[in-house]
């Protein structure tokens, strides 16, 4: 009888003790959330592109590969994931033909390189119409004026170019062509995605003046309808 006693006396000073700490909690929580919601506003999280040195650096896999590898980041960098590898592969191919397909082959130290007509097709070839982007060819825009970010056709290490190789309808075959993208452009840096050497910052006046000397060629990608006021402009519609 006793024991049944002191087991009651026990259960109901637990729950006295439940009881006291469910009042304290109450009491707590307005202020506790109230201070949450202060400090951690809720909102939506944007799709945020991020640098993968697996996908965004041409080697080891595409030698002679920028073209590609940069069409790739500039998908990813829209949201639409695709890799280094799936582009070259989409890439037509030909032995005489670098503006609308890749002279060569990418995978290969042999491979020579292609232009934006190339670049801007095959990129296209990923858009679906319900993912709402496309890529528009932006050659000849001044560096100033280009939309970002956006693939752009230097040199290696930015050297001076050369005389070109071979010239068709206005597009220039350099031994030492380069495609990367640029980020961002200020007074004087240009921010850019390199195939070749990650994501350096390179002296605009120098970056400038090789992309004005190989022709400007660019290709931007974006939504469907900045692509389509762009193409209005431009006069391509």
């Amino acid at each position: 009888m006793r024991r049944q006693r002191s087991n009651k006396v026990l259960f109901v000073l637990a729950c006295t003790l439940v009881s006291a700490a469910l009042v304290l909690f109450t009491a707590c929580a307005p202020e506790r959330v109230e201070r949450i919601e202060e400090t951690l506003p809720v909102e939506d999280i944007p799709y945020t592109w991020v640098l993968d040195y697996t996908q965004d650096m041409q080697l080891p896999e595409l030698p002679t590969g920028c073209e590609a590898t940069a069409a790739s980041t500039l998908l990813r960098m829209n949201g639409k994931y695709v890799t280094k590898q799936e582009v070259a592969d989409a890439m037509p191919k030909s032995e005489s033909d670098f503006v609308y397909a890749f002279l060569g082959d990418p995978y290969s130290y042999s491979g020579w390189a292609c232009s934006a007509p190339c670049v801007t097709n095959t990129i296209n070839g990923f858009c679906e119409f319900e993912e709402k982007i496309a890529a528009v060819e932006m050659t000849g825009t001044p560096l100033a004026e280009l939309p970002l970010p956006a693939a752009v056709w230097v040199s290696i290490d930015l050297v001076d170019p050369e005389e070109p190789v071979r010239v068709v309808d206005g597009y220039g075959l350099y031994r030492n062509s380069h495609c990367m993208v640029v980020r961002e452009v200020s007074d004087t840096g240009v921010s850019v995605i390199d195939p070749l050497g990650g994501d350096p910052v390179y002296d605009r006046a120098t970056f400038e003046s090789v992309y004005d000397a190989m022709g400007r060629q660019a290709v931007y990608v974006s939504d469907l309808k900045t692509i389509i006021q762009i193409t209005n402009e431009r006069g391509m519609g």
